[in-house]
């Protein structure tokens, strides 16, 4: 494992941010951002990010676009798709993308930091 890997934290939901930057803080570099755009940007500025937490939002076309962009782009970077609700189509489709783990509120802060640590290293 890196030593303080870097993780994007790329959710506009200001709870859902909140409660991954408490799970990952004292183990993590963390970067928070509200839109893929501003996350866009951080990736291009910063080539040390490890890992991405992303907001599944299905009303937006954006992190399809967003997911097609990193894997063209920064294909080591692996990402993680978290929903505020659990279906079956999202868990598919998260699978199907190549999210490398997909999350459901409530978050659960020991399979998170479990899934972080088998993602990083």
């Amino acid at each position: 494992m890196k030593k303080n890997p870097k993780i994007l934290i790329a959710i506009a939901d200001n709870s859902l941010q909140e409660s991954l930057k408490a799970i990952l803080n004292t183990s993590y570099n963390l970067i928070l951002t509200k839109s893929t755009l501003q996350s866009l940007d951080c990736l291009k500025n910063d080539k040390s990010i490890s890992l991405i937490f992303l907001e599944s939002n299905p009303q937006k076309k954006e992190n399809s676009d967003f997911l097609k962009e990193i894997k063209k782009n920064y294909p080591l970077i692996k990402i993680i798709l978290v929903a505020k609700d659990y279906s079956d189509d999202l868990a598919q489709k998260a699978n199907l993308e190549g999210y490398c783990g997909f999350l459901v509120k409530p978050l659960n802060a020991k399979k998170i930091l479990r899934i972080v640590k088998s993602v990083i290293e």
